[in-house]
């Protein structure tokens, strides 16, 4: 990226209804009747929304993709709008998805978490006996990482993905003559925010050349809209949980890295060697264009909450170089970083 003035901003997003987004299961006409969609899209939907809005209310200031090098285009994008973390605004508080190893309890408000224990060069985590089963995504307060690092479990209290939002679903077919056609007929999950105080927050570096007022845009599939408006509120930032230890001094521990989003490395499997252990989320689908090839995107990578035990020889920096630079930009791969203090050694 080059040097441009990029400056921290927030936008609000309120949808007008329910919304469809898609999981990145490919549809088949005449073989799929249920098309499966998720409660919070991929951070490329949001991306995708936010810039074509600013396109539209900058559009003599935007370059003319095809006077761009094709090899140049992401970067070109990247100097102007670069996503960073998603959360969910809930009565004022705003949330993320919660690292996966917190784990709800059934008699008690607060999580237990995943033990780990050094076994010779790698970490075995080990999964709370009296847990629940996550059945759907938690969610962390913002305020609560810094309790979530220091291990002060009984001050977090974690939200399920059912506390923000309602399912619903539509039916569609396809028509001919007034008739309906064999093998079209087919249902979508929907989705709408539980009440009037719940919105997405857009936390993002936005090149302060390019100006945007509130709008209305379109979000997700099915042409459904949504209020957007930049924000003067400034929220807790996740960057100071990089910060909290000087990654440049020699030390005695290794470190655990939480994603805080979905997140796309460059290889399937990133370098083994420098990670010692890991608490992955499940696979996803990408979907989407890509500009380069024309064809579709089918890229995989894993789910919010995703945790790597790594090396304590590894910096900052190396992470980073860890992930797909394309899709850092578009708010996947964002994680916070702090020393690991195992809970078992070798002679336990």
């Amino acid at each position: 990226m080059t040097d441009t003035k990029m400056k921290l901003k927030y936008f609000e997003i309120n949808p007008r209804d329910t919304l469809f987004f898609g999981d990145g299961t490919p549809f088949k006409k005449e073989i799929s009747n249920w098309i499966q969609g998720k409660y919070i899209p991929f951070p490329s939907t949001f991306y995708g929304a936010v810039f074509s809005e600013i396109l539209r209310q900058n559009i003599n200031k935007i370059k003319n993709p095809k006077y761009i090098n094709k090899d140049k285009f992401n970067e070109y994008l990247s100097n102007i709008l670069v996503l960073k973390n998603i959360f969910i605004k809930y009565n004022g508080d705003c949330y993320i998805p919660a690292p996966l190893d917190l784990y709800p309890q059934e008699h008690y408000h607060y999580p237990l978490m995943s033990q780990y224990k050094k076994n010779n060069d790698k970490y075995d985590i080990i999964i709370p006996d009296k847990c629940l089963e996550r059945k759907e995504k938690y969610f962390i307060n913002l305020s609560d990482i810094k309790h979530y690092v220091c291990k002060n479990l009984n001050k977090i209290i974690l939200k399920k993905e059912s506390d923000f939002f309602l399912r619903e679903s539509k039916v569609g077919i396809k028509l001919e003559n007034r008739q309906a056609v064999d093998k079209h007929l087919y249902r979508l999950d929907m989705t709408r925010f539980k009440n009037e105080y719940c919105r997405f927050v857009i936390e993002c570096q936005l090149n302060e050349e390019y100006s945007i007022e509130k709008s209305i845009i379109k979000l997700g599939g099915e042409s459904k809209t949504a209020d957007l408006r930049l924000t003067d509120k400034k929220y807790e930032s996740l960057e100071k949980f990089k910060k909290i230890h000087n990654f440049d001094n020699e030390n005695s521990y290794n470190y655990k890295v939480v994603f805080t989003s979905p997140v796309v490395f460059k290889n399937p499997i990133p370098n083994v060697s420098k990670i010692i252990g890991n608490h992955m989320g499940k696979r996803i689908l990408i979907g989407g264009f890509d500009y380069k090839t024309g064809k579709q995107r089918k890229e995989t990578g894993f789910d919010s909450g995703s945790i790597m035990i790594i090396k304590s020889d590894v910096k900052k920096n190396n992470i980073d170089e860890l992930i797909n630079d394309e899709y850092k930009t578009k708010g996947f791969g964002n994680y916070i970083m702090f020393p690991l203090k195992e809970d078992f050694t070798d002679e336990n």
